[in-house]
Formats: C-alpha cells, structure tokens, sequence
C-alpha cells in the first residue's frame, strides 16, 4: 500500500455521444462461427457438419467436475465445420460453423421461471441457461444470499453504451431480471446503479436508482460497493439481468446481444444488434471502419484485449469492439514517478509488482498482493513514460498463477 495515495481513480473523455442509441443497426449475418467455451471452460460440440440445427438448440455441453456449461445455436441453419479459432479472450478452442437459413425455427426451453418460482427453480433455470457474466457462470453467483442486490449500469469506458441501451429497450425483460434475483438471492432491496453520463431511473417495486458521477474505474466490485456504502451488496451485471429476464419471457436462450462498435477509425460508430457467433469482421464493416493499419480491440481502450484478425467473434459476454489507427508507441524506462501507485483503485504499487516479476522474484510477488489487480489500465493511462502497465501486470499474474500451481 502506498504511503501517499492519490484519487485512486480519474476523469476520461467521452465519447458515447459519436453513438445513436436510439438507432440500433440489426445484423443478422450469413454464417456464424459459434465458440464452444464460456467462462474459460471447454464444451463438446454435440452436433456434426451436415446437420440442421434450429434457434435455441443446445449445440455444445460441458457437465462435469461440479460445472454444467449448455451452449445453444442462435438461428437455425446447417453445420458447415467444426473449425479451431481463437475465441474472445484469446484461447483456441471449437467453433461450430452455421449456415444461416434465416427460416428462424426454433426449440423452446422445456421450463421458464416466473415472480413466483422458487429460489431453486429460478437458479437451475439460470443454470439450464448458461448465461454468464463477465468473469463468471450466472448461477453459481447468484446462488447465495444477499442483503441488497447491486445492479450495474455503470459504463465507465469512454466509448461503452450498449448496456444502457440493452436495458432501455428491453425494459419489462430487466423488471422481470431484477425480480427473479431478488428472489434468487432473498435480496430486501435492489440499487439500480449508473452514472451522471447516461442516468438510467427505471421505477421496479422494491428498488432504488442511483447515479454517480462519471469517473473510472467505477465498475468494479469493490469500488462499487465502497461509493455506495454496501460493503455486503451482491454486484451484479445489469445487461445480464436483461437476458435473464427475455429468456424467461419468451422460453428461449440466450441469442442475441448489444455491442457498441467505435472508437477513432471507426467512420460511423454504431450500436449493433446481433446473434452470438457474429465475427468482428461483420461489425467493423457496419461502422465504415478506415483503411489502412488498424488495431483491434475486444471491449474498450481501457480493459479490451487486443486481437490480431477481426475473425474472433462475439460471445455472450461482449459488448463492445473499438478499432484505431495503428501508431508505434515506444515507452521511456520509468521514471519510478509513482503515479501508477497514486492512481490505483486497489492501493496497490505497479511498479513493485513489475519489477519482481521481471527478476521472476516469486516471494516478492506475494507480497504486492497482485491477484487484486482489476485491470482497469489507469496505471498505463497515466504512466509519463508510456510503459503498458497493465500488460505488464497481467503476464506477471499468468507468471505467479504458474508458479503458484507447481
């Protein structure tokens, strides 16, 4: 922890107004490529090229060792492959490749949940769902009890507006979702977060709107739950509860899902409307993205990992693509100035943890605390010398998580 600590977090620039929220560009593509892995695990395609597959069958499974993981088609069509590609987070795994018929038949879930079903049933219903959250299966956070339910519509990424659009547009869906937590969870009552850029005030029985002032990073747990003095709230994901809620209204899965696409060399950002399985390539061409170099990113210039071929698709989970102009960066050595330290939301100091990664120093690792580390990319967006921080950080969690394995 450092001895002096700065405002452990910062004021970004905005760009959500380059965006129409109010038009949402619908994309239904050709061929889908649809990931078998969700939350880091691996599932077994269950279906073979040359087969017909309808909208909302389930196409790929893993159940074992305590984790059940269904992966459903989002249209129906024909198996063309089962192909290796790199997935979202930058992992080989399957693909299963389908032909669009654009017929759109479809096999309806045997069971949906209402108001009033259980804890149990809405929790094997979340769980017969797959549905996710960012870094985690819906089902086993959900699965547990909570004084009040914390519900996120914070975008503090500079770009990011997808999530409140989700919800705006889908607004009985997400009163639907915000009950049936509440009941899974035995919440008392339900904050309903976002931000001073993009209020969000939805009137549900039994909860409360809140808005905060737009700084970053807002939207981790933590920080969270320390600005709205809920050190016991359960956080959860507001574009989650929106499909929680569609999925038990229309006895679907999860299908489609909202990304924003923009960022400086994309011509005409926009917010796109399309199936799981949809390639980048299909999006960056609804922003009449520029010529040339460019580099590509799955999520915002914050946290958004950088991918290497717009091939990669959408899962679940995404919800934002931000393209730029290529430009050589080349950083200075550090200055050991300490502004990573006097900027990060975990009081951490990124320039110890990079040092005793860098002479493999596995005991001074230890000490840094530095599976803490959110990621958030504050440390390299203030850093004077223009070192990527936070890659550095996260190779140095790879590097400790190997060493603490052995």
């Amino acid at each position: 922890m450092p001895l002096l600590i700065g405002n452990m977090q910062a004021k970004l620039p905005s760009y959500k107004n380059q965006v129409d929220t109010a038009s949402v560009k619908v994309l239904d593509p050709e061929v889908l490529s649809v990931p078998m892995s969700q939350s880091d695990q691996d599932c077994k395609a269950l279906v073979e090229v040359g087969a017909s597959v309808k909208a909302g069958q389930m196409i790929g499974l893993k159940d074992a060792a305590g984790v059940y993981v269904p992966i459903y088609s989002p249209v129906s069509g024909e198996v063309t492959g089962i192909a290796k590609k790199m997935s979202a987070k930058l992992k080989p795994c399957d693909h299963v490749v389908i032909r669009n018929d654009f017929k759109n038949e479809q096999v309806l879930l045997e069971k949906t949940v209402s108001k009033e079903s259980s804890k149990a049933e809405i929790i094997d219903f979340i769980k017969s769902l797959g549905l996710m959250e960012t870094n985690a299966l819906a089902y086993r956070k959900y699965d547990t009890e909570a004084e009040t339910l914390i519900i996120s519509l914070v975008e503090d990424d500079p770009y990011l507006v997808s999530d409140v659009a989700y919800a705006k547009d889908h607004q009985e869906a997400f009163a639907l979702g915000v009950a049936l937590v509440k009941k899974a969870t035995g919440a008392k009552k339900a904050v309903i977060v976002s931000t001073s850029d993009d209020p969000f005030a939805l009137e549900i029985e039994g909860s409360e709107n809140r808005i905060l002032s737009a700084v970053y990073p807002l939207n981790d747990e933590e920080v969270l739950k320390a600005k709205l003095n809920e050190k016991n709230g359960l956080v959860v994901e507001g574009n989650c509860l929106v499909r929680l809620g569609l999925c038990a209204s229309s006895k679907l899965p999860v299908a489609n899902v909202y990304v924003t696409v923009a960022g400086e060399a994309a011509g005409s950002p926009v917010l796109v409307s399309c199936p799981i399985g949809t390639s980048c390539n299909d999006l960056l061409a609804c922003a009449a993205c520029t010529e040339g170099t460019n580099d590509l990113f799955i999520g915002g210039p914050m946290t958004g990992t950088a991918v290497t071929k717009a091939e990669v698709v959408v899962n679940q989970i995404v919800n934002e693509v931000t393209v730029f102009p290529h430009e050589e960066q080349k950083s200075l050595p550090c200055l050991r100035c300490g502004k990573c330290a006097e900027v990060c939301p975990k009081g951490l100091i990124p320039v110890e943890i990079v040092g005793a990664f860098k002479t493999s120093n596995v005991e001074a690792l230890d000490k840094t605390d530095i599976m803490t580390c959110s990621e958030c990319g504050l440390c390299a967006y203030v850093c004077p010398s223009k070192i990527d921080v936070t890659e550095n950080i996260r190779r140095a969690k790879r590097y400790y998580g190997l060493k603490r394995k052995k």
